[in-house]
């Protein structure tokens, strides 16, 4: 089975036996019915389940062909400041940040394409990703945005990123 945490009040790491994914009548969103395995588990008002999938392999080796990345570079990241927000403590090995934590297949949100333009050298993909962030692309964002685009996708199209 997969491992997974259970955080809250209780922080556990627990064992899936098994996963049912259905629809709910009304057809708007999945239910997921997750089976425990090895404990028995109580659940209080401030207890959570976090799932955190990972990218699959060919996805990740795609990124790292288009951007010309080693995955086994070692890399810490240096704070400037004294920031809550320091999730990435000690030393990262890439192919694991990019497998595990980073979210390659989900669709790319207006805030990082606003961000990946700053860092564009072609003044065309800085235009194209500025506006697609913009209020004014709204419409080319949702087209983009239905046909699952990625930030893999971004990078492949966009190659001054």
């Amino acid at each position: 089975g997969r491992q997974f945490t259970l955080g809250g009040s209780s922080t556990k790491s627990l064992f899936i036996e098994d996963i049912e994914v259905r629809r709910t009548p009304e057809g708007h969103y999945n239910v997921a019915e997750i089976i425990l395995k090895g404990e028995q588990v109580e659940f209080a008002v401030s207890d959570n389940l976090y799932v955190f999938p990972s990218n699959p392999g060919r996805i990740v080796s795609e990124l790292a062909d288009t951007l010309n990345l080693n995955l086994s570079l070692k890399f810490k990241l240096e704070y400037k400041d004294d920031s809550k927000y320091q999730l990435f403590r000690g030393f990262r090995i890439l192919g694991s940040v990019l497998k595990k934590e980073v979210n390659l297949c989900g669709p790319v949100s207006k805030h990082v394409l606003s961000v990946l333009q700053q860092y564009c050298t072609e003044f065309k993909d800085q235009q194209t990703l500025y506006f697609l962030s913009s209020e004014e692309g709204e419409e080319e964002y949702k087209r983009l945005k239905s046909e699952c685009w990625t930030i893999v996708d971004v990078f492949k199209t966009y190659t001054s990123c």
